[in-house]
């Protein structure tokens, strides 16, 4: 077994594909962003006076103006489903791709009076925190909104 084993590993070292499996990981940069939630529907009925016809689209815009379109994966559906996190100013954590403008979410947090808070939905029946709200996957109960600053911020 561990013949076949080196084989494979010696097959996959002398092939092409290595360079690949390198460039995967450089594929995305890391980010660390605060802004505030808009509709860039919204924004860009504004400036360019279009109107698209389907869905919404939430981008993270910073104090500079810069605009980051939210991929909608399940980390980011707290954005899209509930109103108090387009409400906050906002830190994301995340991940951005070359050439695709999508910020994808890895962490949602809110910042007031210079904090950083993090904001999850909790059930007090079965002390189960997640990240966006709904019954609970366990007990059916409502979650809570709750907002807890960040310790050693």
């Amino acid at each position: 077994m561990q013949d076949a084993r080196r084989q494979f590993l010696e097959a996959l070292l002398a092939t092409p594909a290595l360079p690949l499996l390198a460039q995967a990981q450089d594929q995305f940069k890391p980010v660390v962003v605060r802004g505030r939630i808009v509709n860039l529907t919204d924004v860009m009925q504004a400036q360019a006076k279009l109107e698209p016809e389907h869905g919404t689209i939430y981008c993270l815009k910073t104090a500079e103006g810069k605009l980051y379109p939210i991929l909608p994966t399940d980390l980011a559906a707290a954005i899209y489903d509930d109103e108090r996190f387009r409400q906050r100013e906002l830190q994301i954590t995340g991940r951005t791709f070359p050439e695709i403008p999508f910020l994808e979410v890895i962490k949602l947090q809110s910042v007031k009076w210079g904090r950083v808070f993090d904001m999850t939905f909790y059930c007090r029946v079965c002390e189960i925190r997640t990240h966006k709200g709904g019954p609970c996957a366990c007990c059916q109960d409502p979650l809570e909104f709750s907002e807890e600053p960040v310790k050693n911020n």
